[in-house]
């Protein structure tokens, strides 16, 4: 019995060691077309996803041959692009139209828990979901409207009339896409939790990202 117990212990350990071994670096870097989700939005406004930049490190742990944890390191930009008008009954033609851009840009930490389905031995279809945390590291806000003007994103308490937005960020992302040899191509979406503050209505994330990213070790078969 005892005998039975050490196999099974050696064999779990060198199973573990084996799966450990195939951890792999990756980089990737693509496209955000950002957008934010209002709870009480404008009437007199629509809204544009802008697009930007987003990419970094991230590292594969298996757990098992189909399953494993994806923690990474990205740059990410967030924010919308929000077009309304101003009326002023004193000029022909009396709606103005004005363009109001937010860029915010984070560091971003996801973890995924990720499921893949090979379909081949060179191609597998991968999709996963977890949560993020983002710090805010700056941004932008321009407008054609001349009172707002062009200015740098200030952090803070995010209250109304604070004129700032709230640093941390939060909420949960989900992937999907495929891997063909040490390629992947990929799409995300956040879902973000964490009210933005300043003096906007209550407003959250809501990015669509895609991606091309490389393996930087080959997975063993």
């Amino acid at each position: 019995m005892k005998l039975k117990l050490c196999l099974l212990a050696i064999s779990g350990l060198l199973s573990s060691q084996a799966l450990l071994a195939q951890v792999q670096l990756g980089v990737k870097a693509g496209v955000n077309f950002a957008t934010l989700k209002f709870d009480n939005p404008t009437l007199n406004a629509t809204q544009q996803a802008r697009s930007d930049f987003q990419g970094g490190f991230l590292i594969d742990v298996p757990i098992t041959p189909s399953f494993s944890l994806q923690p990474a390191l990205l740059i990410s930009t967030k924010g919308t692009q929000i077009n309304t008008f101003a009326i002023d009954s004193s000029r022909t033609p009396i709606a103005t139209p004005i363009t109001n851009s937010i860029k915010l840009l984070y560091v971003e930490l996801p973890l995924l828990a990720l499921f893949r389905f090979e379909v081949s031995s060179s191609l597998r279809l991968y999709g996963g979901l977890g949560p993020y945390l983002g710090v805010g590291l700056g941004g932008r806000i321009s407008s054609t409207f001349v009172p707002v003007g062009d200015r740098e994103v200030v952090f803070g308490s995010g209250s109304v009339g604070s004129n700032s937005f709230r640093r941390f960020d939060y909420g949960i992302s989900g992937a999907a896409g495929l891997e063909w040899h040490r390629l992947m191509v990929g799409v995300t979406y956040g879902y973000g939790l964490a009210d933005l503050g300043s003096a906007l209505a209550k407003s959250y994330h809501r990015p669509i990202g895609v991606s091309v990213g490389f393996w930087l070790s080959r997975r063993s078969s």
